[in-house]
């Protein structure tokens, strides 16, 4: 089950600080209020952790139909993996 972070509609709270985090289904309906303080609250979008590098393979690029590029100087792109031009140039 994913956990999901709260803050309060307005300013903090000295009883519950105003940020905390709940386990919840995907299904459940987000929470309107504090548990601990019953003022409104809201769900916040948060980064997700994925754990460990999230380093792609140049076949899993070209696997899944993508390409991939690599920074040469400013401006200028040199293909790393997939099917598509071997170099690409910005203005």
């Amino acid at each position: 089950m994913p956990i999901y972070q709260y803050a309060p509609e307005a300013g903090n709270c000295p009883q519950c600080g105003g940020h905390f985090d709940v386990i919840q289904k995907i299904d459940d309906p987000p929470l309107t209020l504090c548990p601990q303080c019953d003022r409104p609250v809201h769900r916040e979008i948060c980064p997700v952790a994925l754990g460990g590098s999230l380093q792609l393979q140049p076949s899993d690029v070209e696997r899944n139909g993508f390409v991939q590029y690599r920074r040469l100087e400013h401006g200028v792109y040199e293909k790393t993996a997939g099917k598509g031009p071997d170099h690409l140039f910005a203005d």
